[in-house]
């Protein structure tokens, strides 16, 4: 078994996810895609009785406000809808325009955020997760005082984030605070992983890699599977967008621990046990 031959799939990946990366900030202004309590703006939430149809209401805003984001929401009532628009939009301008349209409002309510102040919050939860991210680098390398393995644990955990908020974007999924939190948790389950496999292979010979690795994997595929499947279904069926928001994030977060964890870790590892 020769996991290291496999290591250009993760590099490949991580290569990807810096691209979109830099895409998005070259053509957006910013690396992610920011929701709107990160990047200010309006967000209006409206409930209804009747099936609201989010690309007509999308339609109607957008010729009137430019640019403006229409999602569907299921709500405990029967149906609803977020509105994100810029800033200088009225709230009561947009209640107006859509029951000038016909579109049946049981209820709303609205959350303003200053640009100023999104942009303050999105340097908050960005340089706690910088912080985050430093601290368990050092702690790993201060724990396992050996460079090779614990360089190969903090990329594999690096390349996880990367890879989550690049393929988000690529699905425009909008990282809001709620994202970030769950990045935050993801570090310390990646770590986790990184942890079961290196533990487990680090000091054996070269001749025992096969069969402990298997152990390995097949506890840690154990560990993602099942938060795969549960942020899977808090994805399909939560009504909530903060919800939503963690279980897009983590959902390809732990689907790319996967790879870095298994393939770039693992062979790294094994590249250097059979070198030791």
């Amino acid at each position: 078994m020769k996991i290291k031959n496999l290591i250009f799939i993760p590099i490949i990946l991580f290569i990807f996810s810096v691209f979109i990366l830099y895409q998005n900030k070259q053509n957006e202004g910013s690396w992610i895609k920011k929701d709107i309590d990160l990047r200010g703006g309006l967000l209006v939430t409206i409930e209804s009785s009747q099936k609201i149809d989010a690309k007509q209401i999308e339609n109607i805003l957008t010729q009137k406000y430019g640019s403006v984001i229409v999602s569907s929401l299921r709500t405990s009532t029967g149906y609803g809808a977020t509105i994100e628009a810029d800033i200088s939009v009225q709230l009561e301008d947009v209640i107006n325009t859509l029951k000038e349209s016909n579109i049946s409002i049981n209820s709303y309510s609205a959350e303003v955020i200053g640009p100023s102040l999104g942009k303050t919050f999105f340097n908050q939860v960005r340089n706690v997760l910088i912080i985050g991210f430093c601290l368990m680098a050092i702690m790993i390398f201060f724990v396992y005082k050996n460079p090779l393995p614990s360089f190969s644990m903090v990329f594999a955990v690096a390349g996880d984030i990367l890879a989550a908020l690049a393929i988000t974007s690529l699905f425009g999924v909008e990282i809001g605070f709620a994202g970030f939190v769950s990045l935050l948790m993801f570090i310390a389950y990646a770590v986790d992983t990184n942890i079961v496999l290196t533990s487990s292979v680090l000091k054996i010979k070269k001749e025992e890699f096969k069969q402990e690795y298997k152990n390995a994997l097949k506890t840690g595929l154990t560990m993602t599977s099942s938060v795969i499947l549960t942020m899977a279904v808090v994805l399909i069926l939560s009504t909530s967008k903060l919800l939503t928001n963690i279980a897009s994030v983590l959902l390809v977060g732990f689907a790319a621990d996967i790879i870095f964890t298994w393939i770039f870790n693992a062979g790294l590892l094994q590249y250097y046990i059979e070198r030791r």
